[in-house]
């Protein structure tokens, strides 16, 4: 089984263990200063990768947290399937992380920016093509004025990346190449990692976590989990549209009892059988 490099699992273990603070902050920066935002000195870990408890239910949240030298929080999430509802999960998660930062009755001066990035391996934004998009509080009709400055989502849409060759790349461009071919383009991913150290940790940590047995099988257990719940939520979609139809059809065959239609007309027209529509008289 080919280890997808954009996995959560790969890339909590890539941001995420003790040791890696480098990476994690090398992506950071290069996200931000594609929108020309302040680049950060330093980060640090809030919920480092730990093996021995990790969990193998896909339904956890496998994000990377981290707070930089002044006090700013990241949230680095991954995600490999999902709908137009991931704006709302997005924007709930960074409500939630933004809250958390005081208790009942401490002073907001305490709150410090929340800056969400989330990594999709799947169409969120159905008005563009673009693979980078930022948002933020301003206002409607002067998009230089910023409310606050607390409040940064960031979508990376990796479907949206199209360069297949691996040239002219800017710097956030190399982290997308690397997401998406990893482990698929090896003689690119030599040109990649080139002459950057980052990027070159990046691809050994790649190959050390395809070759150590417990992470793979972790990584199967996860991408089985997601495949038989992605299973079980079209077969109930399927049965809440089946239960739907069938809803209707005894809805239409009511109406037409009413109408005093013949019982045989009104079996033909919604497919019931006569004793169906017997027991709705």
């Amino acid at each position: 089984m080919i280890v997808h490099a954009y996995s959560d699992i790969f890339v909590k273990y890539l941001f995420g263990s003790a040791g890696h603070e480098d990476l994690l902050l090398r992506f950071i920066n290069d996200v931000l200063g594609h929108s020309g935002s302040t680049r950060i000195a330093s980060v640090d870990i809030l919920n480092p990768f730990n093996l021995q408890t990790f969990p193998k239910d896909k339904l956890t949240i496998l994000d990377v947290k981290g707070k930089d030298n002044k006090g700013k929080i990241y949230n680095i999430e991954i995600q490999s399937s999902g709908d137009e509802t991931y704006k709302h999960r997005a924007l709930y998660y960074w409500a939630k992380l933004y809250s958390s930062q005081i208790k009942e009755g401490e002073h907001y001066t305490k709150l410090h920016p929340v800056i969400s990035i989330n990594l999709l391996h799947f169409h969120l934004i159905k008005e563009h093509n673009d693979y980078y998009s930022c948002f933020r509080l301003t206002k409607n009709d002067d998009h230089d004025l910023v409310l606050t400055n607390h409040l940064s989502i960031y979508f990376i849409e990796l479907l949206n990346f199209t360069k297949k060759i691996p040239k002219n790349l800017n710097s956030l461009e190399k982290w997308l190449y690397f997401f998406k071919y990893e482990g698929k383009e090896d003689e690119f991913m030599k040109v990649i990692i080139k002459d950057d150290e980052i990027l070159e940790k990046a691809d050994r940590l790649y190959k050390r976590f395809t070759q150590d047995e417990q992470l793979k099988d972790i990584y199967e257990s996860i991408v089985e989990g997601e495949r038989k719940y992605l299973t079980d939520l079209e077969l109930a979609e399927r049965k809440g549209i089946e239960q739907g139809i069938e809803k209707e059809r005894h809805e239409i065959a009511q109406l037409m009892l009413k109408q005093g239609l013949e019982i045989d007309l009104i079996s033909k027209t919604t497919q019931l059988t006569v004793e169906e529509i017997e027991q709705l008289k």
